[in-house]
């Protein structure tokens, strides 16, 4: 009997010793990559807009930079815009940063006192399939020699009125005594009987 569970327990260990072999064998296999390169996302890519310090009451400085992958290597000039704001380019320059290039243009803002919106840029790049990809930063808001807006609550909405409630209780209770008052005159002279 102990030869034969010594044989079964012998022939287990070699059928769990092949299975580790074959786990492992397939989780390396997992582990291989396809062969072909991941396709570029557009999280690579990007394009911000950023104010250099605080504007004075006169202009300031708006910064552009686009970050794009090396075979790119001219992009054309980005054009800011805003209704009562004259920019115009100050300088430009490119860097490379690892397997990326980086665009970088200074623009120069002038205008009167006031709250303005800079437009958001957009530049096209070709992308890998030959289709533009278009790249976009948001919308600055600056203020030059006035006061920003409140911060805190939203300050141009209004209230509304309050909401009146109707007192149902007021009204179930004088209800409540109005039917009684009109029962009680109803038993106190409903009995008087008229006999001619």
């Amino acid at each position: 009997m102990r030869a034969v569970l010594r044989i079964l327990a012998e022939r287990m260990a070699l059928r769990v010793g092949r299975g580790l072999w074959i786990l492992s064998g397939i989780f390396l296999l997992s582990a291989c990559g396809t062969g072909v390169a991941p396709e570029r996302s557009s999280s690579e890519l990007s394009l911000r807009a950023w104010l250099d310090g605080k504007p004075a009451a006169s202009g300031g400085t708006l910064v552009l930079q686009a970050v794009l992958p090396e075979g790119i290597t001219e992009l054309p000039l980005p054009t800011p815009s805003a209704n009562g704001l004259e920019i115009d380019l100050d300088n430009m320059g490119t860097e490379r940063l690892g397997e990326r290039q980086v665009f970088t243009w200074r623009y120069q803002f002038r205008g009167p006192k006031g709250s303005y919106e800079i437009e958001p840029v957009v530049i096209e790049i070709p992308g890998e399939s030959g289709e533009p990809l278009a790249l976009s930063t948001t919308s600055l808001f600056v203020d030059m020699g006035a006061e920003p807006p409140r911060a805190g609550e939203l300050v141009d909405i209004v209230d509304p009125s309050p909401i009146t409630e109707i007192p149902y209780r007021a009204l179930l209770g004088l209800s409540a005594v109005g039917v009684l008052g009109a029962a009680g005159i109803w038993v106190a002279f409903g009995r008087v009987t008229v006999r001619c």
